[in-house]
């Protein structure tokens, strides 16, 4: 389902690698070359926002869902033994539903958790604040990239000036897969967190 979202952050990292391989560097060229690796950035850090909202987006669905599942569960298994009283005697048209309540409350439940952790409330959570977090520190690299292309006025950099804009390129794209990285690192959290709270205590 995701693995569209993740091919295309996949092929714009693999072209800011091309592009950046193909670029020269020799005297009048480096300008030019500049503005091709500012636009290159940018358009990795584009795809791994979309890919953030993609997955944004999906989780309100999910969790939208796993909740009215939640519901349904436990509708089914609080009223389990007055649908049993009523049609799940022995030949009953929902017999089968008979010594069901503990199960039907137990997928509600899970329903629940996936939800929280994986669907819904905390993964919209850091989905939403990973975008604004990407966002904010694209806008603040590009700010910051313009200040000094600003200072140059349109002349060729030399050699440190063009060393320290690819530098700061490169400390950008470092701090913005920090950032991804953080995320992953809560989601591991997060479910570590609930399958240790899912574990049955032994006798």
């Amino acid at each position: 389902m995701w693995g569209g979202d993740a091919a295309a952050e996949r092929r714009a990292s693999v072209r800011l690698a091309d592009t950046v391989a193909c670029l020269a560097w020799a005297p009048g060229q480096r300008l030019a070359s500049l503005a091709t690796l500012a636009e290159a950035v940018r358009e990795v850090v584009a795809g791994d926002v979309a890919y953030y909202r993609a997955r944004q987006c999906r989780s309100k669905w999910w969790s939208n869902s796993c909740r009215v599942a939640a519901v349904g569960f436990g509708a089914l298994g609080a009223l389990q033994p007055l649908i049993t009283q009523l049609w799940g005697q022995s030949g009953g048209p929902l017999a089968c539903l008979k010594d069901t309540g503990q199960l039907w409350l137990m997928l509600g439940g899970l329903a629940l958790v996936v939800d929280t952790v994986w669907a819904g409330t905390q993964a919209h959570g850091r989905y939403t604040s990973t975008v604004m977090a990407l966002e904010a520190g694209m806008v603040r690299w590009t700010l910051a990239w313009q200040g000094q292309m600003a200072v140059l006025a349109g002349a060729e950099p030399d050699g440190p000036q063009t060393q320290r804009l690819i530098q700061s390129a490169s400390d950008f794209l470092d701090a913005h897969h920090a950032l991804m990285a953080s995320e992953a690192g809560q989601w591991r959290g997060a479910m570590q967190e609930a399958l240790a709270k899912a574990k049955v205590p032994g006798p």
